[in-house]
């Protein structure tokens, strides 16, 4: 038997355990949560603190001594981890990496920095004296967030004094490390750009603009609309996307980044990259609808000792967009079977009936994830205006 070892193994993991599955894998799976979705499908499961790596290395050499590698895929919470096991069960060199160089925005910065990467002024702080008073005196807009988090927890666009206590303390709470950044606001529109490295050589797979929630909700993103390869931005974007991923090191696997562009001249800056898929079903679906590529099974093959090969892009135009939550007792949903039968659709719903929501507040407070396919943009638009029109949520005050 061969084993692998997923961290962390919710929601978003499942799709890596059942294509593990279907080549014959024995899936190992690990979270911190018991109700964690993954664990329901894998053949062995450890429930355990993601850093108590002494115990986990114990749990696994129970089930054997061997395994095939540790991957965390979709989940910057489990590449710490997952790094940690592929070198103490000396597992393939093609699997190992600087386990800092794709999860710490700090790290990062500094090698963007010194490989002379575009990326906006930053200042790294330890405690929250030394961050009020340098960000009292810094001018407006700026962003704080945290140094090792994701899915923009703790992440505020401070725009005027009153905020800036909230955001300081909403940063060090989502800190694992104690450690948060306040950096320069970059102008332009997000985009978010997903990789496959293959011995280190980095292909750009998807680049898609980010419309977020509101003005009010800057960093949670409401929308991310796929964007054409003959598109005069596309190849400003992968240039920078490429180099950025090559100054960190990846080697083999996949990568998720985030920049600022300007939408007349080009990029402005990076603001985040990770060795991991985005997830919401970006990477697993996303990035397979919309090339034709299937980024979950490339993720996967370094495991089993093969190599993924980059077939040429197939581009179809798509958007994957989300309803965020909003106050209130979710009560029902309206449209949904209507919607499922449109042809290019796929739904998935988050919210729970009955549940108490809050506004959003980060990329995981959402109620659903939808992704339309078409064969033109105009056809693109014409069925999201459909499912817009027909989907709706119902929420009573509480």
């Amino acid at each position: 038997m061969e084993f692998i070892v997923v961290c962390t193994s919710g929601k978003w993991q499942l799709p890596i355990i059942r294509k593990a599955k279907s080549r014959g894998l024995v899936c190992i799976a690990i979270d911190e949560n018991a109700g964690a979705l993954g664990l329901n499908e894998a053949d062995y499961v450890i429930v355990s603190k993601l850093n108590a790596l002494d115990y986990i290395v114990d749990e696994i050499r129970k089930i054997t001594n061997e395994i095939l590698g540790a991957i965390s895929f979709c989940s910057d919470a489990g590449i710490f981890l997952a790094q940690h096991l592929n070198s103490e069960f000396m597992c393939a060199p093609q699997l190992l990496f600087q386990a800092e160089n794709a999860t710490n925005k700090v790290v990062q910065r500094r090698i963007w920095g010194a490989a002379g990467i575009a990326q906006p002024k930053f200042e790294v702080f330890k405690n929250t004296k030394d961050a009020h008073l340098f960000g009292s005196r810094t001018v407006f807009p700026f962003v704080v967030k945290p140094s090792d988090s994701s899915g923009s927890r703790g992440v505020t666009i401070v725009s005027q004094p009153g905020e800036l206590n909230q955001a300081i303390d909403s940063a060090f709470e989502f800190s694992k490390a104690g450690e948060i950044i306040i950096e320069g606001f970059m102008s332009g529109t997000e985009y978010t750009v997903e990789i496959l490295a293959v011995e280190a050589e980095v292909h750009v797979l998807l680049v898609t603009r980010k419309i977020k929630v509101s003005e009010n909700t800057r960093t949670v993103s409401r929308e991310l609309a796929s964007i054409s390869p003959e598109n005069f931005l596309y190849p400003k974007i992968a240039h920078l996307a490429k180099s950025a991923f090559e100054s960190l090191g990846i080697k083999n696997g996949p990568g998720h980044l985030e920049m600022i562009v300007d939408e007349e001249t080009g990029p402005v800056g990076i603001v985040e990259a990770a060795f991991r898929g985005g997830g919401f079903n970006l990477s697993d679906r996303l990035v397979q609808l919309t090339t034709g590529i299937d980024l979950t099974s490339a993720c996967l093959m370094p495991f089993l000792g093969e190599q993924p090969s980059i077939p040429e892009i197939h581009y179809r135009p798509s958007v994957l967009f989300f309803h965020p939550t909003q106050k209130g007792r979710l009560v029902n949903i309206l449209g949904l079977a209507e919607v499922e039968k449109i042809s290019g659709v796929e739904i998935e719903i988050l919210g729970v009936l009955g549940q108490v929501y809050e506004e959003p507040k980060t990329d995981g407070d959402r109620l659903c994830t939808i992704i339309i396919t078409a064969f033109t943009s105009l056809e693109l638009e014409e069925k999201k205006q459909q499912v817009d029109n027909l989907l709706s949520f119902i929420f009573e005050d509480i």
